[in-house]
């Protein structure tokens, strides 16, 4: 580990996590470059924990295993199936438990390309023109874990590959980042903002529909721990029989019923790609009763958990 960052132009790349242990490690210096110019952050380790540290507008991925993040709120997981988007602000901390190397890619946004960015996409023309280097107001855009898939996902990858030769690619890369930050916008507003609702005032619409994403994830996250309704309740700030129905009303199903879904997937995945002993697979997904287990696996997919396990077997090969 080490706190170098190359850049070339508006663009920074770290090859390496910082070590926040090192003598002459200064927060304030290290926080700099993050105001200085967009930082790409391409680094694998294993096992390592950075406690609460600040952090700009940033698209969290992670390949090969998870990286995890906490904030005040809740707890979020990614993996090679999400991304996690944070604004501009957010105190959290991060870590990676696994013992084989995880990849960890971040691209991380100034304040104050936030503010040109959004400038250009939602401003006049005439303004841009009268005022070429005129910065507006900031998007705040929904922190949660985003399916990949979609311009993001594509561009991010391109970006990844690109980063590699940042003295080749750095212009490119800074294209790149307003494409990225203008398809950032574009997802949330077509596929993650909230129905309008004519008796619930704009911002505070927009604030619940954070609040169930932040429990939505809580538990997409930590599928396998014994949750509670009063500890997902907790992640959204809300009563929890408030949340109850909230939730219910802005994904189509109960807390219970989703998590329920996140455990069977999981343990239907294990069960086809490993040769875990299914007790195992059962307590990996969260359920130390295996009678209880097997029943909802065969409510799933119709089979025992043995039975489903064969169904994925290899067939011999005949001579």
């Amino acid at each position: 580990m080490s706190n170098r960052c190359d850049h070339v132009g508006a663009v920074g790349y770290m090859r390496e996590f910082p070590d926040f242990r090192m003598p002459q490690f200064e927060i304030d210096s290290y926080n700099q470059r993050f105001h200085d110019v967009n930082v790409i952050i391409d680094a694998s380790a294993t096992e390592i924990y950075y406690p609460q540290h600040w952090g700009g507008l940033s698209v969290k991925c992670a390949f090969n295993g998870s990286e995890h993040y906490r904030t005040n709120q809740t707890h979020y997981r990614v993996n090679d199936s999400s991304f996690l988007v944070f604004n501009e602000g957010n105190l959290y901390s991060s870590w990676i438990e696994d013992t084989k190397q995880v990849s960890s890619f971040t691209l991380n946004m100034t304040p104050s390309f936030e503010r040109q960015a959004t400038c250009a996409l939602i401003g006049s023309q005439q303004s841009m023109i009268d005022d070429p280097s005129r910065e507006g107001t900031r998007l705040r855009f929904l922190e949660c874990l985003y399916e990949h898939g979609g311009d993001v996902t594509n561009i991010t990858m391109k970006m990844r590959t690109l980063a590699k030769d940042l003295a080749a690619n750095h212009l490119r890369l800074e294209e790149l980042f307003f494409e990225l930050f203008a398809a950032m916008n574009a997802l949330q507003t077509t596929k993650y903002f909230p129905p309008p609702d004519s008796e619930v005032r704009p911002s505070a619409r927009e604030e619940l529909h954070q609040r169930m994403l932040r429990a939505r994830d809580l538990m997409i996250s930590c599928f396998q721990e014994d949750l509670t309704l009063s500890d997902i309740s907790r992640a959204a700030c809300l009563n929890k029989f408030h949340f109850l129905r909230q939730f219910k009303e802005t994904f189509g199903t109960t807390p219970h019923q989703f998590l329920t879904n996140m455990r069977m997937k999981a343990a239907c995945e294990q069960l086809a790609n490993t040769e875990d002993p299914i007790a195992l697979v059962s307590a990996n997904v969260g359920y130390t009763d295996l009678s209880s287990f097997s029943k909802l696996v065969k409510r799933r997919t119709g089979h025992s958990p043995a039975m489903y396990r064969s169904m994925f077997q290899a067939a011999p090969v005949v001579a």
